[in-house]
């Protein structure tokens, strides 16, 4: 049974301190039911051969991101030499009821910070069409502007004393990806004083039956906890817990050291990040309060002050870290150790969608809560911090490449399917966009809005208010389009949490932590699409890409062919999706049937030659799902699947509904 099948058949600290803990779960919350599939087909089409598609492109989503939110959102802060602008990210972003953004005490050291490793991607994305971007420049411009020199972390610009996040790993590794891209001396050096400074204030020991650890006593508050600018690290805590988000700090951070390790082969940090891994992995609380993971890949605590462990991206952020880790560990020689750390991986995935160990367990569009909610009986139903969304896609793309790394892990090939499931659903439709549907629920909202505030006015007036809100609403919405949404429902936009705005109306609350995850997730996608070089060309993915091998062409969700242009690439392996039934696979070369010849999951063309057109198809699957989502309220959902990819959901949403693409649900090519 392959990964995709056993997906199918496996039977933020504010909102905790506004919210109140009951110990009761809903009899309908804990009745959680294993996802299965009710009805099943396959659909086989005539090969088009086609040569350009609109089918979906995560460059286009990538470039949607840059050319909306992160070149219209940020507002000029300061001024940097030459007389150009510094920008600042607004953190407190809402869609509904109504557009607004406003700036939040984490501006400079969240959203900068995260939307600077967004650049370092999108500069490997697109190449020379990110050069000389000011929107870039502006946001370093800021970021420098509130950063300790001495230490590189940045601090808060609205208070004193100057406060720096210690939880800043995350940071550290976005510069260095800024600096390949680059190759500016003065980003290596900001890194290795971030990489300094984390290593100062851990500390280090050593654990019976576990190794050298790493941990911090100092932190917390949804890492935004850590030290004023010239104070000494805290060698002592009374809660190593950290108020249950100790995970994110060692978590966070071993990606950094990893990072650095494979940019300047420093051993030391290799060791660091190991033993930062060992303290993730082995909890020192007997409930799992700090957040830890556990060996069957769970986590969780149970003491209500430890919220931190149960914070679903607090832990999802840690996964590519540790994928990363496990990678250079196996090429580096320490074989069984990044097989231990790939392998936590894989079973915190699998953990995290399967209904029948875990009542939060999230949907097969990879929708997952932004807290535990069923297992910690908390009275409410959960929304997806698209952040997790982001973290979720990288974590599957990086396990269906691990599946090169060793022997052992060749059955990951199948999380390539997950991957694009997750992509192609959640991460698709939780990107913010402005769509008649949204705009109609933003009008319907500030009608309902003017008629409370002005009961007495003419018509007239009446009107030109509506009309004057209206108008504003949508400039400010152009300029969030393309980021995450910050807390989502199911299968809808419109969240759980009540609006500030107006809270007898619908909301969407966008946390601007959260704007970044488009473009990782994207790229998370495309940097496997193909992989390989011209002795042996992979393409792992049913997603367009025009790379310096191939150029790929897809036709799904509409049919099952794909098309490879060949370049530089003299062999190329296609990989087929789990679901397909091998032996109804055809292949063609320049239009004309050939032999199919395997290598695992992979159709292999031989003695390829630039210009030629290669072809596979295979039946698509149409596929009826039926499932519940473990932290919501109960309601059995069903799905219709062309492949991987949702093309319609029932019960639907109510507001600004998912999953209901009509447009996709069709043989016939965009």
């Amino acid at each position: 049974m392959n990964l995709f099948q056993k997906a199918l058949f496996a039977a933020a600290a504010i909102l905790v301190a506004q919210s109140t803990l009951t110990v009761n779960v809903s009899a309908a919350r804990t009745g959680a039911q294993a996802r299965e599939i009710r009805a099943e087909a396959f659909v086989t089409s005539q090969p088009l051969f086609a040569s350009r598609t609109g089918t979906v492109d995560p460059i286009a989503v990538a470039r949607e991101a840059w050319k909306g939110y992160m070149t219209k959102q940020s507002d000029p802060w300061g001024m940097m030499a030459g007389g150009e602008p510094t920008l600042r990210y607004n953190f407190d972003n809402r869609a509904l009821p109504w557009p607004n953004l406003k700036h939040h005490g984490v501006d400079g050291f969240d959203n900068n910070s995260r939307n600077l490793g967004a650049h370092a991607l999108l500069h490997e994305m697109l190449g020379k069409e990110k050069e000389n971007d000011p929107a870039e420049r502006g946001q370093i411009g800021y970021l420098l502007g509130c950063t300790d020199p001495e230490s590189g972390f940045p601090y808060s610009p609205d208070k004193l004393p100057r406060h720096c996040a210690l939880g800043h790993g995350e940071l550290a590794k976005n510069i260095m990806l800024l600096y390949e891209q680059s190759g500016r001396p003065q980003l290596r050096d900001w890194a290795e004083r971030m990489i300094n400074t984390l290593r100062c204030f851990a500390v280090v020991y050593d654990r019976p039956g576990v190794g050298k650890v790493a941990a911090y006593c100092q932190g917390g508050n949804g890492g935004q906890g850590g030290f004023n600018v010239g104070e000494p690290p805290v060698r002592e805590t009374n809660d190593p817990s950290i108020g249950g988000w100790q995970h994110l700090y060692v978590g966070w951070g071993l990606g950094a050291f990893s990072k650095w390790y494979e940019l300047t082969g420093d051993k030391s940090s290799l060791d660091f990040a190991v033993a930062l891994a060992n303290r993730l992995l082995n909890s020192e609380d007997e409930n799992g309060d700090d957040g830890s993971f556990r060996p069957d890949g769970s986590f969780g605590g149970k003491k209500q002050e430890s919220s931190g462990s149960w914070h679903m991206h607090g832990h999802t952020h840690c996964l590519p870290g540790l994928m990363h880790l496990g990678g250079q560990l196996i090429e580096s020689g320490h074989r069984e150790a990044g097989l231990r750390f790939i392998s936590q991986v894989d079973r915190t995935f699998q953990w995290l969608y399967d209904a029948t160990r875990n009542p939060d367990a999230g949907s097969m569009t990879g929708w997952l809560g932004e807290w535990l909610i069923a297992a910690t009986g908390w009275d409410r139903k959960a929304d997806c911090e698209g952040c997790t969304v982001g973290d979720v896609v990288q974590a599957a793309a990086a396990l269906g490449a691990a599946s090169r790394l060793d022997p052992s892990l060749a059955d990951f090939v199948d999380y390539y399917d997950r991957a694009e499931q997750i992509f192609r659903a959640q991460l698709v439709e939780q990107r913010f966009r402005i769509t008649p549907r949204y705009l109609a629920v933003v009008r319907e909202c500030i009608t309902k809005r003017v008629d409370k505030d002005m009961p007495e006015a003419t018509s007239e007036a009446w009107a030109a208010e509506v009309e004057g809100r209206y108008s504003e609403a949508v400039k400010t919405a152009e300029r969030m389009v393309g980021q995450q949404l910050g807390a989502c429902g199911f299968p809808d936009w419109v969240n759980d949490l009540p609006s500030d705005l107006d809270p007898e109306l619908p909301g969407v609350h966008m946390q601007g932590c959260c704007q970044d995850a488009t473009i990782r997730g994207a790229h998370g996608i495309w940097e496997e699409i193909v992989t390989g070089d011209a002795d042996e060309t992979r393409v792992n993915l049913a997603l367009n890409r025009d790379s310096p091998l191939v150029r790929v062409v897809s036709c799904l969700p509409h049919r099952g062919e794909i098309n490879i242009i060949t370049k530089s690439a003299r062999k190329v392996l296609v990989r087929v999706p789990g679901w397909a039934p091998k032996e109804e696979v055809s292949a063609y070369v320049e239009r004309k049937p050939v032999s199919v010849r395997w290598d695992g999951t992979y159709v292999v063309f031989d003695r390829v030659k630039k210009g030629q057109q290669l072809t596979v198809t295979y039946p698509l699957r149409i596929a009826e799902v039926k499932e519940t989502v473990g932290s919501l309220d109960g309601t059995e959902y069903t799905e219709k699947w062309r492949g991987n990819t949702i093309v319609d959901i029932t019960p639907p949403g109510k507001w600004v509904p998912m999953f209901n693409r009509p447009e996709l649900d069709s043989e016939r090519l965009p």
